[in-house]
Order: structure tokens, then C-alpha cells, then sequence
């Protein structure tokens, strides 16, 4: 059941029959509720009509109250609102540290992880540097300290600031970036 649709109040939503099969012996309205023909939800609002895919009025009643609730705007605020609030803020430092912890645990090769080890120290460094410049003189508010605070044109800003002569350096550097976040 899919759609992109917005709604200002919580959508109406009816279990409809499209069309009875040929073979239908329920096409009265009054015995429609033992028809095993393929169900549809029918929004009022948008006119749209969606398959309900199944032939069980339960199950087609079922799912109409679920379309209603994903595309109810209350219900979509207070989701929101949840997904928001159940974010445990983890400081960057902390983050790196874990990073680096669980790049060591996977290394199959106890010799070459220092390099490993080296580029990502390098990179939490030059982050955290950084951060502390964009970080200074702004009100507690606005200071980024946790991964969930980094944006995309923060990130982007960082980047502009590496010192690589070469695209591939470069895009290592970005390849390292993309795997600690």
C-alpha cells in the first residue's frame, strides 16, 4: 500500500470491493461482507484507491486503520517527536574512541593495524580541531559536541579544509570519513 500523500486531518479511509470476480455470488450490497473478491481502501479525500492485497474483510480493515495511522498528521508528530527524543547524544571524542576500539577488535592482522589505527587518530584529530574553531564564541546552544550534530554542510566545511594534493588522498580520507559515520 503505498502513496505519497499529506494530509491536514487524519484521512477517511473505506474497504471497498473494486470489482466482484464473474464467479461472485455476493455482489448485493447487504451480503457484500462474505465476498471473497480482492479488497481495495479507498481515501475519500484524495479519491485514491489502493490494494488492499487480500481477499479477508478483517485483514482489509486491518489494514485501512494502518494506512489511516501512517498518514495521520497527529500520529506523524508525536512519531517524530519520539524518534527525536529517543536519540542518545554521544559525544564525537567518545564516538572516535569506539570507532577505533571496534576497527581493532575486526583487524585480522595485529602488524598492520597500527596504520589503521594512525589515520583514524589523525582524522579525530583534525575533526575535533575543527570543531573547536567553529566551536568558539557560540552560546552553548549552538556548539557542536555530539555525532547527532554533525550536518552535512558542517561536514562538507571540514572537508574544504584538508590540505590533500591529490584527489585520491582525498577520497581516502572522505572512504574513512563515510565509515566512522
Amino acid at each position: 500500500m503505498s502513496g505519497n500523500f499529506q494530509f491536514d486531518t487524519r484521512p477517511e479511509v473505506d474497504v471497498i470491493v473494486y470489482r466482484h470476480r464473474a464467479d461472485c455470488r455476493f455482489t448485493q450490497k447487504e451480503k457484500d461482507t462474505r465476498c471473497r473478491c480482492p479488497k481495495h481502501l479507498y481515501v475519500r479525500l484524495t479519491r485514491a484507491r489502493i490494494s488492499a492485497k487480500t481477499k479477508s474483510w478483517e485483514t482489509a480493515r486491518q489494514r485501512a486503520k494502518e494506512w489511516a495511522d501512517n498518514h495521520d498528521p497527529v500520529i506523524l508528530r508525536e512519531r517524530a517527536r519520539e524518534a527525536d527524543n529517543a536519540i542518545t547524544p554521544k559525544p564525537i571524542q567518545e564516538a572516535f574512541d569506539e570507532f577505533i576500539a571496534s576497527k581493532e577488535g575486526a583487524s585480522s592482522n595485529p602488524d598492520g593495524y597500527e596504520t589503521t589505527e594512525s589515520k583514524y587518530v589523525t582524522m579525530k584529530k583534525q575533526l575535533l580541531d575543527f570543531l573547536d574553531v567553529h566551536n568558539q564564541g557560540k552560546p552553548d546552544a549552538e556548539r557542536v559536541l555530539y555525532v547527532h550534530q554533525i550536518s552535512s554542510p558542517l561536514l562538507n566545511k571540514w572537508m574544504g579544509t584538508w590540505k590533500s594534493r591529490t584527489y585520491w588522498s582525498k577520497s581516502k580520507k572522505r572512504d574513512n570519513t563515510i565509515a566512522f559515520f
